[in-house]
């Protein structure tokens, strides 16, 4: 993939650990401003070392791509103290198909929900675009808790909804 260099910030880890929040301009190589970019750090300490493998698929999602065929991937938030989400986990991208199967992934529960197994999480879906300018398919909200009932063989099924199409 090729990116565009946006800016830089640095700092000891220290400093991060000990503000718990740090937002700060970006800058280029030479120390100048990069423009009106900032970067928004936040440092959260990690006791709970618990961990939830996910296996995820989808079924029968809206076309995309002109032939017919999408290539998904989805992508994971929490909300934050703030309300905003933040992203926690990107899939990989499955190419040419509405009825993607990812590859089963492990996400630290502090990572995806806090460790409140209640907390709300949000799953995007994408149609890849190597543009980067992914199309939204559809999206849904569920909880630790509920996608634990997939367990011993069962799966636990949630629409996946553009609330725009509905």
């Amino acid at each position: 993939y090729e990116h565009d260099f946006l800016g830089e910030f640095c700092c000891t880890l220290g400093t991060i650990v000990s503000s718990k929040r740090i937002t700060r301009p970006l800058v280029l190589g030479s120390g100048k401003p990069a423009g009106k970019g900032t970067i928004l750090i936040t440092a959260q300490e990690l006791s709970d070392n618990r961990v939830i493998t996910l296996s995820m698929a989808g079924r029968k999602l809206d076309k995309k791509d002109l032939f017919g065929k999408s290539d998904p991937f989805l992508e994971f938030y929490k909300q934050g103290d703030d309300g905003k989400w933040m992203l926690v986990h990107r899939t990989e991208v499955i190419k040419y198909t509405l009825d993607p199967v990812w590859k089963p992934f492990t996400v630290p529960l502090v990572s995806l929900c806090d460790g409140d197994i209640d907390k709300v999480i949000k799953v995007l879906c994408y149609d890849y675009d190597n543009d980067g300018g992914h199309d939204f398919i559809g999206e849904f909200q569920t909880s630790v808790l509920k996608l634990c009932e997939a367990q011993d063989g069962r799966s636990v099924e949630v629409d996946c909804i553009n609330p725009k199409r509905q």
